[in-house]
């Protein structure tokens, strides 16, 4: 969301990162299992999932500060999870013959109660070896009348091959597998900006020795895909993958060769239609994870230190995010954004905006909260807030350096319940913030517009 005002600090506020510190702190309740733990998930800043690869599931209501183990499961290598609300989840296991001691085949769980309970998913199609990453991508319709939420949901895998992509167009009720070996050998990321439009990522090869990173591109909701890109290197793959714009997207590129000791990201400005490569580090790292606060400001997860950009890539320094961090995730929150790093430990991020937006003096208590539905989204939001008394409302939306995108009201309104469907039009994907003005203050919500 944003919180920051149009006056003499616009300056300021237009070259966000210099004076800003972003600063990731050990949780030292989290769950730690001896090694490289590979995938953390919030609905919201509080609560969350983590799993690993000794088969253990993890959940925290209070934003990491203590978890429960829900799931302890021997044989299973839990490698990504996903969630579509509090309750519905899924967490994909890299099946066997490629970790040691890795016997579970079953590579899909879903579970309907938070996380108590666990199932194996059914679907349709190709045998599906193992998974790697979870994506998944609402979109909004009217259903009876009322504003409702789809998911299109999209898991691949795996690092080391077979890669295979399973899809459910029905918020994960049924799922189809599709054979992409035709494409790609192995995948450790996917990443759709629409339901049908998206990227996977991984190698050419399942042996690493003789592995290029690739990167390809369907708009066909996977039916085909094409190569966007491709290093000239080989024991090279991509690793993981992130959007923070629908424009500009950055990748990490796992080298684990000894010819070289120059270590790159992968970026795209043109929405992963061409990538350029940039130099992270000279000092043979191997990249795990990687996330964006915006098109400027992220982080990237090494086998060593993590590293911090302010400039979009153009220069990197040493930053603490905790070792071998495989999974960054960065959640709205009321104040600003929230941060999760997974790796060897979990380390946890809260960036404030800046105060000008939130203008907590005036945050009226008394004024019922504004309310957004469906969020996250990808088109359009439904906000609502009740009026104790016939009064002059404005009600506008900000982006995340804190300018203003658009004024939705500034009408006079009677009393009772309001809702107000917005079309995000030409609003870039990102976090959004609404803010609701009315005689005696003002009420804010924060919502995540997908690309």
């Amino acid at each position: 969301m944003a919180r920051l005002a149009l006056s003499l600090f616009l300056f300021i506020i237009l070259v966000p990162a210099c004076a800003q510190t972003y600063t990731w702190t050990k949780l030292i309740s989290a769950p730690y299992n001896g090694g490289k733990q590979d995938d953390i998930y919030f609905v919201n800043p509080d609560t969350g999932w983590s799993i690993n690869g000794s088969g253990k599931i993890y959940r925290t209501y209070d934003g990491g500060a203590t978890w429960t183990n829900l799931l302890t499961q021997t044989g299973t290598y839990f490698r990504c999870v996903g969630f579509i609300s509090s309750t519905t989840g899924f967490a994909g296991n890299v099946g066997t013959d490629y970790y040691p001691g890795v016997t579970d085949t079953v590579p899909f769980y879903k579970t309907t109660d938070g996380g108590a309970t666990w199932i194996p998913v059914s679907y349709t199609g190709p045998v599906v070896k193992g998974l790697c990453a979870i994506n998944t991508v609402a979109t909004p319709f009217i259903n009876a009348g009322i504003l409702d939420t789809n998911y299109t949901i999209y898991a691949a895998g795996r690092v080391g091959s077979p890669a295979f992509l399973l899809k459910s167009t029905d918020n994960g009720n049924t799922w189809i597998s599709k054979d992409l070996s035709a494409y790609i050998s192995m995948i450790t990321d996917v990443k759709f900006i629409s339901k049908d439009t998206g990227f996977l990522f991984g190698g050419t090869n399942g042996d690493i020795a003789s592995s290029s990173a690739r990167i390809i591109y369907t708009t066909d909701g996977g039916n085909t895909f094409t190569t966007v890109y491709q290093s000239a290197r080989s024991f090279e793959m991509i690793w993981k993958a992130h959007f923070p714009t629908r424009n500009t997207g950055y990748a990490t590129i796992l080298n684990f060769g000894t010819a070289t000791t120059q270590r790159y990201i992968a970026k795209t400005t043109d929405g992963g239609l061409t990538w350029s490569e940039l130099p992270l580090a000279n000092n043979s790292c191997q990249e795990f994870g990687i996330g964006f606060l915006n098109d400027q400001v992220g982080w990237v997860g090494t086998d060593g230190t993590g590293f911090q950009t302010i400039d979009g890539g153009a220069t990197w320094t040493p930053a603490s995010i905790g070792q071998y961090a495989n999974k960054i995730r960065l959640i709205p929150a009321p104040d600003g954004v929230v941060g999760y790093a997974i790796g060897l430990n979990v380390y946890k991020l809260h960036y404030l905006y800046p105060a000008a937006v939130e203008s907590p003096a005036n945050e009226n208590t008394t004024l019922s909260a504004l309310k957004a539905f469906p969020n996250p989204t990808s088109g359009y939001v439904t906000l609502r807030y009740t009026l104790c008394e016939r009064q002059k409302v404005t009600l506008e939306v900000y982006d995340l350096a804190g300018r203003k995108l658009d004024t939705i009201t500034t009408e006079t309104q009677d009393t009772g319940e309001k809702n107000i469907t917005y079309s995000f039009k030409n609003i870039p994907p990102g976090i959004a913030c609404f803010v609701l003005h009315t005689k005696s203050g003002q009420s804010k919500i924060q919502v995540s517009l997908q690309p």
